[in-house]
């Protein structure tokens, strides 16, 4: 015969107000501590994101996926966090700030313009850009004329122009016009030499278009280029996995050799310089760094937020960028507003920095400095 104890095993159980008084005795090891050690894997994993995204960005097709995907989703769990700060409170913050962080800077890339306030004054000549992919035929109607009427920019570069993009959107107004393939460059200066390069012997497609432009009396070089999308490397991994990265990562090193080319064929002229389009690049790509980081970029500069120029139905990526080198300072970016492209269009105003060896520079009395 068994015989149980009742009285070791705490039978019988109490009940009614006994029972909350003795659960609330025990002691809680899963609750706040659960949280906490939750929000601060969640903020590390971000940490680890951005030091992914940052040291292997296009090396490696993982990241490659991640740069050009919607970085957005990262921020789901940090939403469900915030609504256990007020139950949890001081337990959460440190998490909360450091994934908030990762979140907003490295990964989204936020940017704020305080350079801008550290600039020096007296510009000498300045110029506003307008660049906008306009995907052949999208756009609407009177939206990108409306737009170039608008902002009145002294230079445009488009990608991807149809061919009658010059009386469709410069009917107004004296402009100078170049073209490589569907790369065109419309200038309110005359255009004094142009020439373009193209990278058909290695697969890649795009173009690079120069155009030396005589901006009252300085000689500036525009370049309007597009380069190789990563379309067909990421579309080859989406649909068939990962058996299907040589496709992405030959792409990626076709995109790392044109990119490379463009910059030499930039850096052969000198004085003022603004490379302006559809890079298809994000400024964390490891290509984009190592060919163009040492470049001054508009929105980097002086843009407000996240300024994404290509938009999906789910996302949005900053690939399209105004650059210029030393000669240049900019002084305002901002993305206009959308004209029926997948691409929305960039304008950056730009001035030429003091030239310490000339004298000192006579007052502008040019309309454009009245911006």
């Amino acid at each position: 015969m068994l015989n149980v104890n009742l009285v070791d095993r705490g039978w019988p159980r109490p009940s009614g107000p006994e029972a909350k008084r003795t659960l609330a005795a025990r002691p809680r090891t899963s609750g706040p501590r659960g949280v906490a050690l939750i929000a601060w894997g969640y903020a590390l994993l971000l940490v680890a994101l951005s030091l992914a995204i940052w040291r292997t960005g296009d090396r490696w097709w993982p990241t490659t996926l991640m740069l050009y995907g919607p970085r957005w989703i990262w921020v789901v769990p940090l939403a469900g966090l915030l609504l256990q700060l007020p139950r949890f409170g001081r337990r959460l913050v440190g998490p909360l700030l450091l994934g908030g962080a990762c979140w907003l800077v490295p990964i989204m890339g936020v940017c704020v313009p305080w350079r801008v306030w550290q600039a020096d004054s007296s510009p000498d000549v300045q110029l506003r850009v307008l660049t906008c992919n306009v995907a052949i035929d999208a756009v609407r109607d009177g939206a990108l004329n409306g737009l170039i009427e608008k902002v009145q920019p002294d230079v445009v570069a488009i990608q991807e122009a149809p061919a009658d993009a010059e009386a469709r959107w410069f009917s107004t107004g004296l402009w100078y016009f170049e073209r490589a393939g569907r790369v065109l460059v419309a200038s309110r200066f005359p255009i004094e030499h142009a020439s373009s390069a193209h990278w058909r012997d290695i697969g890649a497609e795009g173009s690079l278009l120069r155009c030396d432009v005589n901006v009252d009396g300085d000689v500036c070089h525009i370049f309007g280029i597009h380069l190789m999308t990563p379309r067909e490397g990421l579309e080859a991994v989406l649909h068939h996995g990962w058996r299907s990265r040589p496709t992405l990562e030959n792409n990626t090193h076709l995109r790392g050799l044109q990119s490379a080319g463009a910059r030499r064929l930039v850096e052969r002229v000198s004085g003022p310089v603004i490379v302006a389009g559809d890079f298809n690049l994000p400024v964390e790509s490891l290509i984009y760094r190592k060919n163009w980081g040492a470049w001054a970029n508009a929105f980097s500069t002086c843009g407000w937020g996240l300024g994404h120029t290509k938009q999906t139905r789910w996302f949005g990526a900053r690939i399209d960028h105004v650059l210029a080198n030393d000669e240049w300072r900019f002084t305002r970016c901002w993305v206009g507003p959308d004209v029926g492209s997948d691409h929305l269009p960039l304008i950056a105003d730009v001035c030429l920095r003091p030239r310490q060896a000339a004298p000192a520079v006579a007052q502008n009395h040019s309309p454009r400095a009245a911006r």
